[in-house]
């Protein structure tokens, strides 16, 4: 038999223990077939997924031009529907699909994603890190004050190690993580742990991510504040008799106020209502109202 009539025979092979067995199939180098249990042995090769065939991503990409902004026809969605790509990319169909097949293309997608999830894709679970602390995804995109820095910072020196206090030598904080592959979190403390035997409390990256939202919401507060105290530059001046208020925009420097609006009198009294107690304009403002409990509560 040779070489192409046996793959030929191995895929058909592989097509039939997936109706039997839908989630996979796997072939091993010396082409014995086995169960799914043996997964994680690097001798093994994942051909097919859901009656699927498994093919290269660039080969995959090449079929559909999935990745590209071309008009909706132009895309080869149904060819590509007949596999998986072997590998993760974000960049699927840029332009969307037609509305007649849409059902379709979520219900591959699902199933392209439990591949991902399945095989522990690296770059797959680099997404799953994105709203994690420890990611600086917020940082890169320029958002706000950085105070993911100051929280990183404190639980660092008061953890010294793992966030459950393990003495020093376990996972150290880095910041920003040099890991980022959900799959190989050096705080996923229960990763071993079978599924009923977990804690039912939070484990350490279960915090790291609650730890993420808290602190995005005090970035969110300390932006508002932000915009909120560029209103105290102005100057408003009444007129009660010709009831309205005139807005002027003030400077840093010695120069004229301009003159940036007129408002109806409870128009204006409106705008002024809204100024900022405590101004937030610089790293003085933010230190002061976060060392002080009283600021702080009314930040948030």
């Amino acid at each position: 038999m040779n070489r192409h009539r046996l793959n030929s025979s191995i895929d058909k092979l592989s097509e039939r223990l997936d109706r039997l067995n839908p989630s996979a199939s796997i072939i091993t180098s010396n082409n014995t077939i086995n169960n799914n249990s043996i997964q994680n042995n690097s001798s093994l090769k994942l051909t097919h997924w859901k009656g699927k065939k498994i093919i290269p991503l660039d080969k995959w990409l090449k079929i559909t031009k999935a990745n590209t902004l071309f008009r909706i026809e132009d895309y080869n969605v149904m060819e590509g529907f007949q596999y998986f790509p072997d590998d993760y990319t974000e960049n699927l169909f840029c332009s969307g699909v037609e509305d007649s097949i849409e059902n379709q293309a979520n219900e591959w997608y699902r199933g392209y994603i439990e591949l991902m999830e399945y095989t522990k894709n690296p770059c797959y679970g680099r997404t799953k890190c994105s709203d994690c602390l420890l990611s600086a995804s917020w940082e890169k995109v320029g958002l706000y004050i950085g105070i993911h820095s100051v929280v990183i910072k404190g639980l660092a020196a008061l953890t010294r190690g793992g966030l459950n206090g393990q003495e020093e030598g376990d996972a150290p904080i880095t910041y920003p993580c040099n890991v980022l592959n959900r799959y190989e979190c050096p705080f996923d403390n229960q990763k071993n742990i079978k599924e009923e035997d977990k804690k039912s409390q939070l484990d350490d990256v279960d915090c790291l991510f609650a730890l993420e939202r808290m602190a995005f919401r005090v970035e969110q507060a300390f932006g508002h504040a932000t915009t909120i105290s560029q209103s105290n530059e102005a100057i408003y001046e009444v007129d009660f008799e010709a009831n309205k208020i005139k807005e002027y925009q003030t400077t840093y420097y010695d120069g004229p106020c301009l003159c940036t609006g007129e408002y109806r009198l409870e128009e204006g009294l409106a705008k002024v209502a809204k100024l900022a107690t405590f101004p937030i304009r610089n790293e003085d403002d933010v230190y002061n109202a976060l060392t002080n409990r009283e600021m702080l509560d009314n930040v948030l």
